[in-house]
């Protein structure tokens, strides 16, 4: 392998590595939306379970962008 194909290899592996922790904080962040939710009995908490899908939606895009 060459330096450049080393390097290439490198930066996808850190590429898919940030996503996976974005992924995870995300995941995160909706649980705790959804038990918000779940305590409530239902209220406003919808609009903050719908931003945080919207959130994960919109990574997910930006992420298979820069891996192209």
């Amino acid at each position: 392998m060459t330096v450049s194909m080393i390097n290439i290899l490198d930066e996808r592996v850190n590429g898919v590595d940030t996503r996976l922790q974005a992924v995870e904080k995300l995941t995160k962040d909706l649980h705790t939306s959804v038990q918000k939710y779940k305590a409530k009995g239902g209220s406003t908490s919808e609009k903050l379970i719908s931003d945080k899908l919207e959130a994960v939606v919109q990574e997910n895009t930006r992420f298979q962008e820069t891996m192209r």
